[in-house]
């Protein structure tokens, strides 16, 4: 997965998201819905490149492997373009009601994930990775 460069600006990624999660059910987030989500966090007028590297980047924040083989048969991903009503727009595919992860399944995530943060728990990572390994089957 790439990383992210210096001029990617967090707070803008997360209101074009944001954007396109409260279109959804209204039919989409068309294109200039998302150049105004941009200017209203960085005072500057983005190109549709630059919204398409945002929705790239989220794509691959929802699923990393997206964008590996385009052969292979996937979900959808988390944000689609679509035609309505003749016009391009942008849809969250993926259901927000869904359950959510247990705290400490998530907390045994990020452990395994980043072994360097596992000095935060120095006495109980091995028995959250027991319990982990036990509840998960």
């Amino acid at each position: 997965m790439p990383y992210p460069r210096t001029r990617d600006y967090p707070e803008a990624v997360i209101k074009v998201l944001l954007t396109v999660i409260e279109k959804t059910p209204e039919g989409g987030a068309t294109m200039e819905d998302l150049k105004e989500a941009y200017r209203a966090v960085r005072d500057q007028e983005p190109s549709e490149r630059t919204i398409r590297r945002i929705i790239r980047r989220l794509n691959l924040l929802f699923d990393p492997l997206a964008y590996e083989d385009e052969e292979i048969e996937r979900e959808p991903r988390a944000i689609e373009q679509r035609e309505r009503n003749g016009r391009l727009v942008y849809v969250f595919t993926r259901d927000l009601a869904a359950p959510r992860l247990d705290p400490g399944l998530t907390l045994l995530l990020v452990l395994s994930l980043y072994p360097q943060q596992r000095h935060l728990l120095p006495d109980q990572f091995e028995v959250l990775c027991a319990a982990g390994a036990v509840w998960t089957g």
